[in-house]
């Protein structure tokens, strides 16, 4: 059995780098080398400093990867808040991409689907997240929570609006990681459980470019099943808050992870 320890996920990226060049998001058209190019993408859900450990564990063997942030985030909240914005600046001193994760609300996939706007319209993209002035960069990429068929394939650029701004003056261009150029090869550990033991999957594919998704949530020094892992998390974070805020956390918690939860 696979086991979700963080010794078991630096040895899958120690036999994965034999085969693949692993890159961020943003560098995945621009390789160093002859070999095939693994695409290392974070969603970052729930808890920015179980993140904050991948990325140094990362770091440590010369991985670099894409880290995937809500600007308003229902449970660690909003990222350009002090103490969020003081621990980005390890992402970015560590080498890795600083992304967007975005979860559509019920109206906007509405939209969407019955195609009265654009999914690219509707995207709010903040031009820099990160610590300092000086470490700011421009996010260059964009992932979906719990994506739907409107989001999945189609091209890799994405051309958001700018917020606030008039309808034809957008960001600079967004790489989407669920285009299909990007999906040829594609593994996840969605909801802490593997379709495919990752290893076999992606040292069996033939395709230029394969994507690894992997949740910082569902990661620790001990091995647990997705729920104790939730739960854990889940008490470490309410500790200490009044009723009404646990029971926010509470919901939050569910909408985030509502296999799980």
């Amino acid at each position: 059995m696979f086991k979700f320890t963080y010794v078991h996920y630096q040895d899958l990226l120690l036999e994965l780098g034999k085969k693949f060049e692993i890159l961020p998001v943003c560098e995945f058209m621009h390789p160093t080398g002859d070999k095939q190019v693994l695409i290392l993408r974070h969603d970052v859900d729930l808890s920015l400093e179980k993140a904050a450990v991948m990325a140094k564990l990362e770091h440590g063997i010369g991985v670099r990867s894409t880290y995937m942030f809500m600007v308003n985030s229902p449970v660690y909240g909003d990222i350009d808040l002090a103490q969020n914005a003081d621990l980005l600046y390890w992402f970015t001193h560590f080498g890795h991409e600083i992304g967007l994760h975005v979860m559509l609300d019920e109206e906007w996939e509405d939209k969407v689907e019955t195609g009265r706007v654009k999914l690219e319209d509707v995207i709010e993209v903040p031009i820099k997240v990160s610590a300092t002035g000086e470490m700011e960069r421009p996010v260059r990429s964009v992932s979906f929570h719990c994506p739907t068929k409107e989001v999945i394939g189609g091209d890799v650029w994405f051309f958001p609006l700018m917020p606030g701004e008039p309808e034809l003056v957008y960001t600079p261009p967004l790489i989407n990681t669920y285009a299909t150029k990007l999906m040829c090869c594609y593994v996840s550990d969605s909801a802490g459980r593997w379709r495919r033991e990752p290893l076999e999957a992606l040292i069996d594919t033939e395709c230029p470019v394969a994507q690894l998704l992997v949740h910082p949530v569902w990661w620790g020094d001990l091995h647990m099943e997705p729920q104790e892992r939730a739960y854990m998390l889940f008490g470490m974070l309410a500790d200490g808050l009044s009723r009404e805020k646990a029971s926010a956390l509470d919901h939050a918690f569910g909408k985030m992870m509502p296999s799980v939860w």
